[in-house]
This record gives C-alpha cells, sequence and structure tokens, in this order.
C-alpha cells in the first residue's frame, strides 16, 4: 500500500493508518494500537480527520498522543480527541503514581566516623 507520488514518512504512516481502518471494518479484528511517533508523522488536520474516522466505528483504537493541544492553530485539544479520551497521563498523575523514567534519590552514604 502507498499513496502515489508522495513518499514521505507522513504519507507512509496515513497509508497505515487507512490499513487499519480497513482492517477494522472487513475483518473480526477488535481493535488496533497506534503510537504518537507514527501519529505525529502525519499532518495534524489529517490526523484528527483519521480520528474522526476511528471514533465512527464500533471497535477500539488505542493510541498516545502526546501534545493533543497542538493540533489546532489555537492551542486547543481537538473535541474528537476530548471525547474519546479514556486515560490521560501527565507529570504527578502517572499510571502507577510514579514516573518509570525518573530515578529515585540515591541515599546519602554512610561514612565511617570514630565521633
Amino acid at each position: 500500500f502507498a499513496i502515489p507520488n508522495d513518499g514521505g514518512a507522513g504519507s507512509k504512516n496515513r497509508a497505515v493508518f487507512l490499513l487499519d481502518v480497513a482492517l477494522l471494518h472487513q475483518t473480526p479484528l477488535p481493535l488496533v494500537i497506534h503510537d504518537s511517533v507514527g501519529i505525529k508523522q502525519v499532518g495534524d488536520k489529517r490526523t484528527v480527520g483519521l480520528f474522526k474516522v476511528y471514533a465512527s466505528t464500533q471497535k477500539q483504537v488505542f493510541a498516545t498522543i502526546d501534545k493533543a493541544q497542538s493540533y489546532t492553530t489555537d492551542g486547543e485539544v481537538p473535541d474528537v480527541f476530548k471525547d474519546n479520551t479514556v486515560l490521560e497521563l501527565s507529570d504527578g498523575h502517572e499510571l502507577f503514581g510514579w514516573s518509570w523514567n525518573k530515578r529515585a534519590p540515591k541515599p546519602p552514604k554512610e561514612t565511617d566516623s570514630d565521633e
């Protein structure tokens, strides 16, 4: 699958998303999962449109979206994102109560002292 005369990363990712839409509609596949890395390669308006298509299906779509407010010129999060968000994570609101990519501070080392 490909988009004729357009070999860019955004077009390639968009083609994957469109294939997933077709698979959702034409097969018993119950869900698709997308990561923000592929999503951000597609133009903002097309991404919002794609999520409107996903929202119209009765199947599940799991997607990670970074900086959802960056998809509009006014900085508002698109309604299709707001209306379909099940879980939102942010600093201080991590999934398991702590951030996996931050190390806990090391306790101070004990020193030998003759006091």
